[in-house]
C-alpha cells in the first residue's frame, strides 16, 4: 500500500515526458507506472494535466549574502531547511566575491 498515489501526472523522466502515475510511501517515490489508479493507497492526487515534479532546483539562492555592511539572516542551514518544505532539493547559492576580490577561475579574463 502507498502512502500517497499521484494519478495522471506529466513527469520528465530519462527517456522523454509522459503521463505517468506514481506511488509514495515514506516520503519517497517507490513505483512510476503507466497505471497505478487502482493500486492501494491512503490518498490519491489527481495531476490531470499538471508537471509532477518530485524536487525543485532554485539556482539562485541568497544564503548569508552581505549587504550594506551586514548581511541576510537567512544562513544556509535554515535557508535549505526552509527550501526543502517547499519540494526544493537543490540549491545553488549567489556566488559573492570579498570586497575588492574576484571569482576563482576569473583571474585571466580581468
Amino acid at each position: 500500500m502507498f502512502d500517497w498515489t499521484i494519478v495522471n501526472g506529466q513527469a520528465v523522466l530519462p527517456d522523454g515526458t509522459k503521463r505517468v502515475d506514481i506511488g509514495i510511501s515514506g516520503h519517497r517515490i517507490q513505483a512510476i507506472e503507466d497505471d497505478l489508479s487502482d493500486a492501494p493507497s491512503k490518498g490519491k492526487i489527481d495531476a490531470q494535466g499538471l508537471m509532477v515534479l518530485p524536487g525543485l532546483v532554485d539556482m539562485h539562492t541568497h544564503f548569508h549574502l552581505a549587504m550594506g555592511g551586514g548581511r541576510f539572516s537567512e544562513a544556509f542551514e535554515t535557508g535549505t531547511r526552509g527550501a526543502i518544505r517547499g519540494g526544493v532539493t537543490t540549491v545553488v547559492d549567489f556566488a559573492d566575491p570579498d570586497d575588492g576580490g574576484i571569482l576563482s577561475g576569473l583571474e585571466a579574463r580581468r
